[in-house]
């Protein structure tokens, strides 16, 4: 019989099965770390009774950097546990802490329902109230947004550093009291005008209900040392702790589970300090190195079976990160850490280090390497990976791989505002404010969609100069001035765009962004374009053009002046600031080649592996000092400084090189940009300490020659442009995702495929409204606070959501409404209210095949007989109950209860708010074997689907994608 031990090895067992007391476990790269960690979790719930089972998965809280490996470990549990379960608590820290305060935040005075701002966003707010600062030297008058961006990311540090505005401002009143000297007065002064703007920063994110992402871990820390009560109630909670990534932690996110796991110590933290890459956002080494001082009795585990690269390519990594010595946890706890592969290969290939005379043929050399291995056919494009130190580095690689028509991916900082699809929206924007703006309306008037040739467009440009006109004034004297030449297609085309511009101008006047942006894309054809025409490539501009949707709509969410020039101000500030919002990062599936920062690429392997441009100052890179630090006594005690840059630099270079599994690359040139004759570097000596590795000189004469062959058509594909995945993974699903796929296939496409952005629906933002008001009310009456109708109103326009409305009327008009209606909910409830058992109760339901329904139930509550009534929410009109008696979600939530919850339902009720009217029924044992096979009988059929359209008029009237869907019926 298999369990979970199986294909563990000795180590990997002894982590897995430790149940209590703290643990670190030291994975070098490759060991299998994630295994480790999912595979622990599996066996903590299995050592409980089978009555148990799932309260022993609510008191497990894994913790990691990034959602993506948030949800890789999810995904990893739920194909190992063979039974459904409740929400497990696997979060990052900025989600952990965002959920206790968002819980619990009341305590401490904090209003629950704050907005979280990305640094981006937080430049924007300091820019709109810049001059609510006390600021001098840091806002000069010439250019009074020079600072902003480094006194966001100063802030955000001190937060991480647990330095309060009260602290970080005494600090400062010592130091002006201490001066003597000018040079020690003139740094006090500084000092000082910083620790003001710290405590005026403070305040206005309190005033406008905002936050920013250090704030997260802060305040949560700040409630759990003001509230013992709270903090206790989440020791109570979390009985098992583990982290993953823990060299990545600051100060903030080590103190937090230090809080948690404090009573029981059952915490186990994974890591590597050859690993710690990012100081930078406040990572501190030392928390790994002094891990085991923390936790007395700690036990450890160190991995070392690599089961990625080659024995020669980790001889070689292992020879680097040697430098490092003595501040690594091998000399300090004198432990092997040298890494051990496990991959059987007769003809190991040695690391190559080449050097060339001109980075030029560096680039170009790293394209033939990779297109000779293609036309062999025995690799793919994803099998190999560029990896760089900084974005602009990539450059002459993506360009070689361009002009040799081989398909790829950077993922690097190439931000959303640099995309194609983005400059293109941004051209419409900037057309409707200023139509005499040529280069934004002349990009605007070239697309595809208004079938203009770019030869007429320049034309019509070129005697627009001639005449010291705007090419708006010349299209608009087309039919009027008799020696302005167009050809008559020509004039018809332009003339219609401009009739298009003008109606979108005269929308802006009553219309919010987000809204005219929907209007073009759904009604100019710029978006059935793109999905009409399958491939992965137009996939991404869609879910770009979402993410573009969604920054404009964040706008709308915290501006009350939504008009389109204002929107456009804000959108030119994020992008003149230097907006790094990456655009939609591209499947690792992707059939391409991967050009990558390192940073990029933790986490992530390849067959073949260039690191490029081993050059000094480039890598490593120069230690660039921040512009505002933090003085060193208010610091935890750390590493010397210059000396924590190059290890870091040296770790850096580790996880790059340990990203390859069989063939590694190491280039460097003697020449870049400019006449500099450039240093090898410090990496490229130490690597050749090690006995396995080559060093090559390039000479062309001596080069394997690219096969001179005619590539077939198939292969040229495969280097141009990466296939189209027809097959998408499906996982898990949720009601939602059932119920639009039996409306329509086509359209769950677009929704869960595409992520396309439909047009704000103001019925969404209504329900939404209600729902988060009735949850947080009842979240109050279950703390004990007293029901009563001004907490229900005020708790009303708190929640309220404005968006997707047709005007201000339609909006006042629909909120006068929906006021009326939690009154006659409270009415109708008060005196009695009953005390839910759960509030938003979220589940993983598993069918007897394995599949996984993922829901969330508004509201359950205990009768008197013992038993439990589901409530959910509606905002809409009210269905039968004979339609109700075949409703597949109260069916879901009956089969979640029964099999997750473990609690008996004999009540499941619509609440229809609208109408103040309940609707109740309930399930009988062969009720749910039947929903069971029907959800299953839909799921397979989503799987093998290929998602047709299915139109009906009644449908597509209501569909948001009706108008770029070439098979709509209206």
């Amino acid at each position: 019989m298999q369990t979970i031990f199986d294909e563990l090895n000795p180590e990997q067992y002894k982590a897995v099965t430790h149940l209590n007391g703290p643990l670190l476990i030291i994975a070098g790269a490759g060991t299998g770390k994630t295994k480790v960690l999912t595979h622990r979790f599996i066996h903590l719930i299995n050592q409980a009774a089978p009555s148990k089972k799932n309260s022993v998965a609510e008191k497990i809280l894994a913790l990691t950097f990034t959602e993506k490996a948030a949800l890789e470990m999810q995904e990893r549990i739920d194909v190992l546990l063979p039974y459904g379960y409740p929400e497990l608590w696997i979060k990052t820290f900025h989600g952990f802490s965002d959920h206790i305060l968002r819980e619990s935040g009341l305590a401490i005075g904090l209003d629950t329902a704050y907005k979280i701002l990305t640094p981006i966003e937080l430049n924007i707010f300091l820019r709109e109230h810049l001059f609510a600062f006390e600021l001098n030297r840091y806002r000069p008058l010439g250019n009074p947004s020079r600072f902003i961006s480094a006194l966001v990311t100063h802030f955000g540090h001190l937060r991480d550093e647990l330095i309060s505005p009260n602290q970080y401002y005494q600090y400062a009143q010592k130091s002006l009291k201490n001066a003597i000297t000018e040079e020690e007065k003139e740094i006090a002064d500084s000092l000082m005008e910083l620790a003001k703007a710290y405590l005026r920063y403070d305040q206005l994110l309190y005033q406008k209900g905002v936050m920013d992402f250090a704030s997260l871990n802060f305040l949560t820390i700040k409630l759990f040392q003001e509230n013992s009560a709270i903090l206790h109630s989440y020791q109570n909670r979390f009985t098992y702790l583990m982290v993953d990534e823990f060299q990545d932690t600051n100060t903030a996110q080590r103190v937090l589970i230090e809080k948690i796991a404090e009573p029981h110590h059952n915490i186990m933290v994974v890591g590597d300090d050859d690993q710690c890459i990012y100081k930078w956002r406040g990572a501190s080494l030392s928390n790994i190195l002094h891990f085991e001082q923390r936790f007395i009795n700690c036990k450890r585990v160190v991995l070392t079976q690599n089961y990625r690269s080659t024995q020669p390519i980790l001889d070689l990594s292992y020879a680097v990160i040697q430098n490092n010595n003595p501040n690594r946890l091998e000399i300090k706890d004198q432990i092997d850490k040298r890494l051990h592969s496990t991959t059987i290969n007769q003809n190991e290939l040695l690391p190559l280090i080449i050097h060339f005379d001109h980075y030029l043929k560096e680039a170009q050399f790293v394209i033939d390497t990779i297109k000779n291995e293609l036309t062999k056919g025995t690799l793919n494009p994803k099998d190999f990976a560029i990896l760089v130190r900084a974005s602009a580095h990539a450059i002459p690689f993506i360009d070689a791989l361009k002009t040799n028509d081989i398909a790829y991916d950077f993922s690097g900082n190439e931000g959303l505002f640099k995309r194609e699809e983005i400059k293109d929206l941004m051209a419409l924007l900037r057309s409707i404010v200023n139509p005499n703006d040529d280069i934004a309306l002349f990009r605007l008037l070239s697309l595809d969609v208004f079938n203009e040739e770019i030869s007429n467009l320049l034309e019509s440009r070129h005697q627009g100069k001639n005449r010291s006109s705007s090419l708006f004034s010349i299209i608009k004297q087309l039919n009027t001035v008799p020696d302005l030449f167009t050809p008559p297609s020509s004039k018809i085309n332009l003339q219609k765009a401009l009739s298009s511009l003008k109606e979108f101008q005269k929308m802006a006047q009553k219309s919010p962004t987000s809204q005219i942006l929907g209007k073009f894309l759904n009604e100019s054809g710029y978006l059935n374009q793109l999905t009409s025409n399958p491939s992965i490539k137009n996939t991404e501009k869609i879910q770009n053009i979402a993410l573009f949707s969604q920054i404009i709509k964040t706008f709308e969410e915290t501006h009350l002046d939504q008009q389109i020039s204002e929107c456009l101000d804000y959108l030119n500030a994020r992008f003149e600031i230097g907006d790094n919002a990456p655009s939609l990062e591209a499947p690792l599936d992707n059939d391409t080649v991967k050009v990558l920062t390192i940073h990029a690429a933790k986490g992530l392997e390849f067959n073949t592996v260039f690191i490029v441009n081993l050059v000094q100052n480039r890598f490593p890179a120069i230690n660039r000092k921040e512009i505002f630090e933090i003085p060193t006594e208010l610091l935890t005690p750390n590493l010397n400084e210059d000396q924590t840059h190059f290890t870091e630099e040296r770790r850096l270079f580790y996880v790059a090189a340990t990203r390859a599994k069989k063939q590694l690359f190491l280039t460097y040139s003697d020449q870049y940009e400019g006449p500099k004759r450039w240093k090898p570097s410090c990496f490229i000596q130490e690597a050749l300490k090690s006995d396995q590795v080559k060093k090559e000189e390039f000479n062309p004469s001596t080069q394997p020659p690219i096969p001179q062959i005619t590539l077939t058509t198939s292969l040229n594909h495969s280097l141009k442009e990466p296939k189209n995945p027809t097959n998408y993974p499906l996982l898990n699903l949720s009601y939602s995702q059932i119920d639009t796929f039996q409306i329509c296939p086509l359209k769950y496409k677009f929704a869960y495929h595409y992520h396309l952005p439909g047009p704000s629906f103001h019925a969404a933002s209504f329900g939404s409204s209600i729902h988060n008001t009735l949850n947080e009310f009842y979240k109050q009456l279950i703390k004990g606070i007293q029901p009563s109708l001004k907490l229900l109103q005020h708790l009303y326009h708190k929640n309220w959501i404005p968006f997707g409305y047709e005007n201000p009327a339609h909006q006042n008009e629909q909120k006068i409404q929906g006021l009326k209606m939690i009154e006659q909910f409270f009415q109708t409830n008060d005196p009695g209210w009953i005390i839910p058992r759960y509030l938003e109760k979220s589940f993983c339901w598993k069918s007897t095949s394995g599949l996984t329904i993922k829901g969330r139930i508004d509201r359950i509550d205990p009768l008197t007989d013992g038993n439990f009534e589901v409530i959910d929410y509606k905002t809409g009109k009210s269905q039968d109950e004979k339609t109700l008696k075949n409703n597949l979600q109260l069916s879901i939530y009956a089969l979640a209860c029964r099999d997750v919850l473990k609690i008996p339902v004999t009540k499941l009720t619509l609440y229809y708010l609208a109408e103040n009217k309940k609707i109740s029924t309930s399930r009988t044992p062969e009720q749910l074997i039947d929903a069971e096979q029907n959800v299953e009988t839909i799921t397979n059929t989503i799987k093998n689907s290929s998602f047709e359209a299915t139109p009906s008029p009644f449908i597509c009237q209501f569909c948001e994608y009706r108008l770029i869907c070439d098979k709509s019926a209206v």
